[in-house]
């Protein structure tokens, strides 16, 4: 059954991305996982069924998204889907619910994060938050139901890939003037997030360190993609 829920939207700032050179993300490079594997990820649709953005449940009322995956959507026409993973396989474990309400942080630019209010069965994890200013390093892990290459088939099953944090000179390099101090980069040789996976977890271990926002094509070298600012 579905249930319907309240949605707040808290908007982080992002400077703007010209839409032509942004993949609206999903998966390049990576693989299926295992089904419920991130239970913490969720799918946003259209009443219709169809897959825009991802999102990650921060705690039992609020699941966290971009800003920019909303703003073509007026709350009823949006719903939100737990324990999804392959979109045609029916599945018990899937919990859909509706959207009320859209608000949009004060700090909203033209990407961003939203935060929706729901109730969620105990089967739905939360992802962990990450500390204030704590800098990431490494190899981090980005999911999502996107595109397998720049404008190419989408999968219907959930991926992940693992990419490497960019340093911000490189970053900045990559995007001249366009990246701010709530931005990273992640990046690895033909991986990344592409078309669909905007507003999903880009994550260390279980900890949430950034939501997919935007960049130039998918997976092209010496183009990383950029995060947002979990708030």
């Amino acid at each position: 059954m579905m249930k319907t829920i309240a949605a707040v939207l808290l908007l982080a700032a992002a400077v703007s991305a010209v839409p032509s050179q942004r993949h609206i993300g999903r998966i390049v490079g990576g693989e299926e996982v295992e089904p419920n594997s991130i239970p913490f990820q969720v799918s946003f649709q259209t009443k219709g069924n169809f897959h825009f953005c991802g999102g990650s449940v921060m705690d039992k009322d609020t699941v966290i998204t971009a800003a920019h995956c909303c703003t073509n959507f007026r709350p009823n026409d949006v719903k939100v889907v737990a324990r999804e993973h392959d979109f045609f396989v029916k599945s018990g474990d899937k919990q859909a619910v509706n959207v009320d309400q859209i608000i949009y942080h004060e700090l909203y630019g033209s990407a961003g994060t939203t935060t929706i209010s729901l109730e969620l069965n105990d089967k739905v994890k939360a992802v962990s938050l990450p500390k204030k200013d704590k800098k990431y390093n490494g190899d981090v892990v980005v999911s999502g139901w996107g595109t397998l290459y720049a404008g190419g088939p989408s999968s219907n099953e959930l991926r992940a890939v693992t990419v490497q944090v960019v340093s911000d000179e490189d970053c900045e390099d990559a995007y001249p003037g366009m990246i701010d101090e709530t931005m990273i980069c992640a990046a690895a040789e033909g991986k990344d997030s592409c078309q669909g996976d905007s507003g999903g977890p880009l994550v260390q271990g279980n900890t949430l360190v950034r939501i997919v926002s935007w960049g130039r094509g998918c997976a092209f070298a010496g183009y990383p993609g950029v995060y947002g600012k979990v708030p």
